[in-house]
């Protein structure tokens, strides 16, 4: 197939790390699918913004509708409105052969530029978009939209096999396919003699390292993993690698405990650099939606590559990768359940199921994940065709 001119990507967010958006790109430039990908997303100062982040990637920032920050979250019909036309009217002057949405947010929008260039439209669903745990009127709003919009799309796209299940059953459309958060080694930094987190953070060598990475939100288990790690010995430390609204709790619980800590977020592709100085990797979502309860995070896989067996919660998708693979413990719900597992391991179990972590990353890769992605594509371009 001859190369696209453009790909558009179009996400209801900034793209700061944004790493599933970041490889898809990449790895169509890569793979000769497009000789330019723009990614068109808010804005993270206050501006608008044009800029090459790196060769044949380029970045759009529109700014965020006013009422956006009175009204904090709630949505608004005239906030989203807004934000809907600054993403058209930016998106009408970029030329592209497709275009990917990243969520139910930039849906409309990237069906309507989808119209105005004659050009398939790809959902990528990052989660289980009605089912997220979000208020009730926000849910209803994001069932409405794909309801009116998913039919008008070329394809789509999910991160587990309980969500494409659950979208084909649900809107009665054919499978999706299933482009799994697999991280692209590629492109991460890499260490020849490990990851500098336990040095910074003063963590001794003898001690274990539990990493928690991602948002510090709300639903994230976060508050039982800072009860659990409070009532812990002192030898078993937690690090929160991440950004979010439970900084401040995490900072005080760190300030009582010498065995609590709070790293910054870092850059996507400095994710596993940092991950390897872990002994145990914690994937930290609470049951409280059917989008987490079918959930299959970047972060388990990234723990996977950077040879960190994992703690995860009895849920069917990572319950799956355990089960294939050996590569970690399955834990239960309340407070005791995570507070033995994290009691009882030491380091010989940790050593034996980290050699299966390794094991497991040789067979998730995210090159298998880009076949399956760039097949998507055909298949949209495909569809468009005979239309």
């Amino acid at each position: 197939m001859r190369p696209l001119t453009s790909i558009l990507h179009v996400q209801d967010g900034d793209f700061r790390f944004a790493s599933r958006v970041l490889k898809e790109s990449r790895v169509a430039l890569r793979r000769g699918w497009a000789r330019r990908i723009d990614l068109l997303g808010l804005e993270i100062d206050g501006s608008a913004s044009v800029e090459e982040r790196e060769a044949g990637l380029w970045v759009h920032r529109v700014v965020s509708p006013p009422s956006e920050r009175i009204c904090g979250r709630a949505i608004t019909a005239v906030r989203l409105v807004v934000r809907w036309w600054r993403f058209i009217r930016a998106g009408r002057r970029l030329k592209c052969d497709l275009i990917h949405c990243h969520s139910f947010g930039a849906l409309v929008p990237s069906v309507v530029l989808g119209i105005i260039h004659r050009a398939p439209v790809v959902y990528d669903a990052h989660e289980l978009e009605s089912q997220a745990g979000q208020p009730p009127v926000r849910a209803a709003l994001a069932l409405a939209i794909e309801l009116l919009c998913i039919r008008r799309v070329r394809a789509v796209i999910c991160v587990s096999g309980s969500i494409a299940d659950w979208y084909a059953q649900r809107f009665g459309i054919a499978r999706p396919h299933v482009v799994r958060n697999v991280p692209d080694v590629a492109s991460q930094q890499h260490a020849a003699e490990g990851s500098p987190l336990r040095d910074w953070l003063g963590i001794p060598a003898e001690d274990l390292l539990f990493l928690y990475q991602g948002a510090l939100s709300p639903g994230r288990r976060i508050q039982q993993l800072l009860r659990v790690f409070r009532n812990v010995p002192l030898d078993r430390h937690l690090v929160f690698m991440g950004y979010g609204v439970l900084e401040p709790e995490i900072s005080a619980a760190a300030a009582e405990r010498p065995n609590i800590h709070l790293f910054p977020a870092v850059p996507p592709d400095q994710v596993l650099l940092h991950t390897r100085g872990a002994d145990v990797g914690i994937c930290g979502v609470d049951n409280v939606c059917l989008s987490y309860y079918y959930s299959l995070p970047n972060k388990l896989f990234e723990y996977l590559h950077a040879g960190v067996p994992v703690l995860v919660p009895e849920w069917p998708e990572m319950l799956r990768i355990v089960k294939e693979y050996g590569c970690g413990w399955l834990v239960g719900e309340d407070d005791t359940a995570w507070s033995n597992a994290v009691i009882r391991l030491d380091r010989p179990m940790i050593t034996s199921v980290a050699h299966a972590s390794r094991a497991a990353s040789a067979h998730l890769l995210w090159e298998s994940e880009a076949d399956v992605l760039l097949a998507a594509y055909s298949a949209a371009l495909r569809d468009m065709g005979d239309a």
